[in-house]
């Protein structure tokens, strides 16, 4: 886990020379392609820029969308979910 953009570098360019050196210049392209585009939304070095009460994983975000899904139920229009989606995450931020 990077905890430093310096540290990812340091990190990706042992990456870049293991797949380079094994002929798996693919799996770099599609690193860089898929995953190092959008660091932000992945990397524990950029993510920590956010507030995250130092949860690193998914599970909070599953728990917001099942309270969704309670209150809302599982046939609701796409309109009202971000409806309640923009009225809870309101909710949430205000608490913060």
């Amino acid at each position: 886990i990077s905890s430093t953009g310096v540290r990812f570098e340091q990190i990706y360019s042992k990456f870049a020379t293991c797949c380079e050196t094994g002929h798996r210049e693919d799996v770099k392209n599609y690193f860089d392609k898929n995953w190092k585009t959008c660091l932000p939304m992945w990397a524990n070095f950029e993510r920590s820029k956010c507030f995250s009460a130092g949860n690193t994983t998914t599970n909070r975000i599953e728990s917001n969308w099942n309270q969704l899904k309670m209150v809302l139920g599982k046939r609701t229009s796409i309109d009202k979910y971000v409806s309640a989606l923009l009225q809870h995450q309101a909710h949430v931020l205000s608490q913060i």
